[in-house]
């Protein structure tokens, strides 16, 4: 038997055992027990059944949305993580970028030949103000999608998981931050070797 099942069955019980003892005191005021205990009985359990029948939806609601927090709580969570390590990778890239751009102008200023370099450079700068680009679009939309369900769940009673949720979100806007600042260093870096 399922637990929403068993709480039903729980509530029809127990409703009618509450049912017959309160229609048996009624049935033993009017004179007949018997007949007052049977009809509390039967109003018990159908009283019963309704309550049990609310409690089991709740706990399945519950259950449901627990679940449905925790996976927002996880792709909130694979997403900061993607991120960081996309923020790790883009911080060495940049040094990398800037390392070679520095040459690239003690080159230019020794009037020595470096178009194809800077070319070169020009090229990858490009390719990662684009990812980086694509990154903040996909980290955005995240955050907004799930301040979205955090909106939606304010009322659902389970603070603990819309707070987890919170957090989560809170990391993904630092990864953001961080993300904004890469781009704006990438940019940099490619106005340049523009230049």
């Amino acid at each position: 038997m399922s637990d929403s099942s068993t709480t039903r069955a729980q509530g029809a019980g127990f409703g009618a055992a509450i049912g017959a003892g309160l229609g048996a005191i009624v049935g033993a005021a009017t004179g007949d027990t018997e007949k007052g205990a049977l009809i509390g009985a039967a109003v018990g359990g159908v009283a019963g059944l309704a309550y049990g029948d609310h409690v089991a939806k709740k706990k399945e609601k519950y259950a449901n949305q627990e679940d449905y927090l925790n996976a927002c709580i996880a792709e909130a969570d694979k997403r900061h993580r993607a991120t960081k390590v996309y923020n790790d990778k883009i911080r060495n890239e940049i040094a990398a970028l800037e390392t070679q751009l520095q040459e690239a102008e003690t080159l230019a200023a020794s009037q020595q030949s470096n178009a194809d370099q800077l070319k070169t450079l020009r090229n990858t700068l490009a390719k990662s103000i684009e990812q980086s680009q694509q990154m903040m679009t996909q980290v955005t939309d995240e955050i907004t999608i799930q301040r979205e369900v955090l909106a939606n769940e304010s009322g659902s009673g389970s603070s603990d998981r819309l707070e987890a949720l919170n957090q989560e979100i809170a990391k993904l806007e630092e990864q953001k931050a961080q993300l904004e600042e890469n781009t704006r260093q990438l940019a940099a870096l490619n106005n340049r070797a523009s230049a």
